[in-house]
């Protein structure tokens, strides 16, 4: 192999790598507002919980 399909092949995997951790990121935080922060993710209003919002991801506690 030459020393350009070697950086070449480093170039691929860094940007495959950090494709990667924005996807689990994303996963992992949502879509969070900066002002709900505060608020608790599952009371959406209401009796029935929920309250019509879009869930967002899973996310460890």
């Amino acid at each position: 192999m030459s020393g350009t399909s070697l950086v070449l092949f480093g170039a691929v995997q860094l940007l495959l790598g950090a494709g990667l951790f924005c996807v689990v990121a994303w996963l992992m935080l949502g879509d969070v507002d900066p002002g709900e922060e505060g608020s608790d993710p599952d009371s959406g209003g209401g009796g029935g919980g929920g309250g019509g919002r879009t869930p967002r991801p899973w996310r460890p506690r």
